[in-house]
C-alpha cells in the first residue's frame, strides 16, 4: 500500500508543499508517475530502499499546491425559478385530490349504511308516532292499573 506523508513544516516557498511517498517499487513509480502527469510535480529525490530485508522504498517530492477549489453557487436561472413553486402546487394539488377522493368513498359508504337501515329506522319511527297518538287518545283512561287518581 502506498502512503503519501507530509513532511514537518520547514518549507521555504509557500507555493510548494514536499511529501514523502513509501511503498513498493511499483506503487511508487506509479504515484509519481499521476504526480507528474497531473502537471504538479516540480522535484523529486532517487527512490531509496527503507532497508535490505523491506522491499518497499521511499522517495522526497516536491509539488506545486493546488489552488483551493471555490465551491459553486448554483444562481437562480429565470428558467428555472418556476420549478420549485409547480413542485410545490403539484404536490398539495396531488395531496388535495387523494383527500377529497377519500373523504367522497367515506361519505358514500355512509350514506349507503345509513340507506341500510332506513327501513328499520322508519318502522321505529312509526312505532313510535302509533303510541303517541294512542296514549293522546287514552288520557283520562285507566289502562288497567289502579291507581289514587283513576278513580276504581
Amino acid at each position: 500500500m502506498t502512503a503519501i506523508t507530509a513532511l514537518p513544516a520547514t518549507d521555504t516557498r509557500p507555493d510548494q508543499i514536499r511529501r514523502r511517498i513509501t511503498g513498493t517499487a511499483a506503487e511508487v513509480s506509479v504515484a509519481l508517475a499521476m504526480v507528474r502527469d497531473s502537471g504538479h510535480l516540480v522535484a523529486a529525490t532517487a527512490p531509496r530502499q527503507i532497508s535490505a530485508t523491506d522491499q518497499r522504498v521511499t522517495m522526497l517530492v516536491t509539488l506545486r499546491r493546488i489552488p483551493a477549489l471555490t465551491p459553486v453557487v448554483a444562481s437562480a436561472s429565470p428558467r428555472s425559478r418556476w420549478v420549485k413553486p409547480l413542485a410545490i402546487g403539484g404536490t398539495a394539488a396531488g395531496v388535495l385530490a387523494v383527500l377529497g377522493y377519500v373523504l367522497s368513498v367515506l361519505l358514500r359508504q355512509a350514506v349507503h349504511a345509513v340507506a341500510g337501515l332506513a327501513p328499520v329506522g322508519i318502522g321505529l319511527a312509526v312505532i313510535v308516532v302509533l303510541v303517541l297518538v294512542f296514549a293522546g287518545r287514552r288520557k283520562g283512561v285507566c289502562v288497567g292499573l289502579h291507581c289514587a287518581g283513576c278513580g276504581h
